[in-house]
């Protein structure tokens, strides 16, 4: 089984490169990269035949991660898609772990362990199995997402959502719900991780998540399900009035 490997990256070429020879160090050598770039040169299309790998260079103007991404899903030869960020470093059994779970379930979406390398802690606190509705959002994150290229070439990304565009994050969460409305199989294993640096917290990214989050919220309300929407919505809202209203001034007290 052939695996596509999409990574889109903007202006850090250290970073991708760091990403490449992770990814160079795969046991399981079935697979393909497909690099898409929207930086302001094309300067690493060079270098990049150091690296004894099938490499896809596609160079683009149009900047947006879900754009870039459906660009690479058009290009992809493999059975499966693997969401590769330019700056999460893959394990080098991701690909041969993923395969063997890929033969076990047949999963249209697959997600893996994801773990902060700064903090060293893991971000997704499940077992293995298969994945409701309940358990999206505290379960997916795109750097550790494969995907079965027979469903996303028919979804794509909607490319309103992700970095670069109107709403800037939610756009895995978005295939996610796809996929269990279309009754598509959706599967969770600890059996691969992959590295990735998700500890900063600045105003503007958790402004950037929160506005994504809303947005899909509604989104799964006017489009999925009517249920799930509203549950995600009074959760959101409930959750932060708790937060804010009533335990923040018992927790000022306390601090102060």
């Amino acid at each position: 089984m052939k695996f596509s490997l999409i990574i889109a990256t903007l202006n850090r070429p250290d970073i991708l490169f760091d990403c490449l020879i992770f990814v160079s160090k795969q046991t399981y050598k079935d697979f393909e990269v497909i690099i898409i770039d929207q930086s302001d040169d094309d300067g690493i299309k060079d270098k990049l035949s150091i690296f004894e790998m099938d490499i896809k260079y596609v160079r683009t103007k149009i900047r947006g991660l879900s754009r870039a991404r459906n660009i690479g899903i058009k290009l992809a030869k493999g059975e499966y898609i693997c969401l590769v960020d330019d700056d999460g470093f893959y394990e080098n059994n991701v690909l041969e772990k993923a395969n063997e779970v890929i033969m076990k379930t047949s999963p249209d979406v697959l997600g893996g362990q994801i773990v902060d390398r700064v903090a060293e802690l893991k971000l997704v606190n499940r077992q293995d199995g298969y994945v409701s509705w309940l358990d999206v959002f505290k379960t997916f994150m795109s750097p550790s997402m494969i995907i079965k290229k027979n469903f996303i070439e028919k979804v794509l990304f909607d490319e309103q959502f992700g970095v670069g565009a109107k709403y800037g994050s939610g756009e895995e969460s978005d295939i996610v719900f796809r996929a269990l409305s279309g009754k598509n199989k959706v599967y969770f294993t600890n059996l691969f991780r992959v590295n990735h640096s998700l500890t900063k917290n600045d105003s503007d990214r958790v402004y950037i998540y929160a506005y994504g989050y809303g947005s899909l919220c509604k989104k799964i309300y006017n489009k999925y399900s009517v249920t799930w929407g509203l549950y995600f919505i009074m959760k959101s809202c409930v959750g932060n009035f708790v937060l804010g209203y009533l335990l923040y001034p018992i927790f000022k007290k306390i601090i102060l």
